[in-house]
């Protein structure tokens, strides 16, 4: 692996070879295949929109109030070994954990001392591991189960982690889309990066990507590169080369009107399409604003 340095060039957008742009649902800022469905969290509607496959434009609805609980932002997604899924409840400081999409067996989990600040990015390793970016605390935490077993707070020698979007863990190996941003109590630096940990007890992190000049927001790692999303001016995905001494980046032009890649997610192969972005539209929008989408694709 190398780190963004000098010898660092950038190519003119491009498409994907096969896209599809699915607008039914609402500000998404994740998907995620669970029991036969694709799930996408609804960031300002406080709910799961529910959909058959790629091309649905009549999506079904999980909303928590209907058993008597709530959402507040609900942002990442990831399934468990034991085939459950999780939810980044962002604003509400918490983790739930649900056994299908009726809302079953609704659990939630707030952490530690302190106790959960904004969670975002979550995903689960092979062994079973739950990792989550904890935003406003800057930092990345791992444990066991809903009852917080286990329970480890990454060393962070460097400070590196600051705002944490999302997270794929990939082996034992995780992956953290990262920000700095200007919000008191946060680690400090500029722009973001995709960072790299390898070993969870070493403190140590290897910042793969960087860009100084915007944050980032969504990671996605494959053979010899990762695609990351980007905010700001750019909102688009960058497809990354960092197999060898030089990094490539490689723009694609994705419809930027649909707002910023939050989320990148790569499907079940028996699928339509392999991959995901998720679009969130703009931050706060009017109702006759652009609420983003899903743009589904093939490589």
């Amino acid at each position: 692996m190398v780190s963004l340095s000098a010898c660092t060039t950038e190519q003119k957008p491009s498409l994907p070879s096969e896209i599809y742009i699915n607008q039914s649902v609402s500000s998404p800022a994740d998907i995620i295949q669970f029991k036969g469905k694709y799930v996408v969290t609804e960031l300002y509607n406080n709910r799961l929109a529910i959909l058959d496959s790629p091309t649905d434009q009549n999506p079904t609805y999980f909303d928590p109030t209907i058993i008597g609980k709530s959402f507040s932002s609900p942002h990442y997604l990831a399934v468990t070994s034991s085939n459950t899924l999780l939810i980044t409840n962002g604003w509400g400081n918490s983790i739930v954990e649900i056994t299908d999409l009726e809302g079953s067996d609704w659990r939630e989990f707030r952490g530690q001392a302190p106790t959960f600040l904004a969670p975002h990015g979550i995903c689960v390793s092979d062994n079973g591991e739950i990792y989550v970016a904890d935003s406003l605390n800057s930092r990345l935490v791992r444990f066991l189960d809903m009852d917080g077993r286990n329970w480890e707070v990454f060393p962070d020698n460097d400070r590196k982690i600051s705002y944490g979007r999302q997270l794929h863990c990939e082996n034992e190996r995780v992956w953290i889309s990262n920000s700095y941003e200007d919000r008191e109590g946060l680690n400090p630096g500029k722009g973001g990066n995709i960072l790299l940990l390898e070993n969870f007890r070493s403190g140590e992190l290897l910042s793969v990507f960087e860009r100084p000049d915007t944050n980032l927001t969504a990671v996605l790692p494959l053979d010899g590169e990762i695609l990351a999303g980007l905010w700001g001016s750019y909102n688009q995905v960058a497809s990354v080369s960092i197999a060898t001494a030089e990094t490539s980046v490689r723009f694609w032009g994705l419809d930027s009107g649909l707002g910023t890649p939050y989320s990148l997610q790569l499907f079940d192969h028996t699928g339509e399409f392999r991959y995901g972005a998720a679009m969130i539209g703009k931050l706060d929008p009017r109702p006759d604003e652009q609420t983003g989408g899903i743009v589904f694709f093939n490589l």
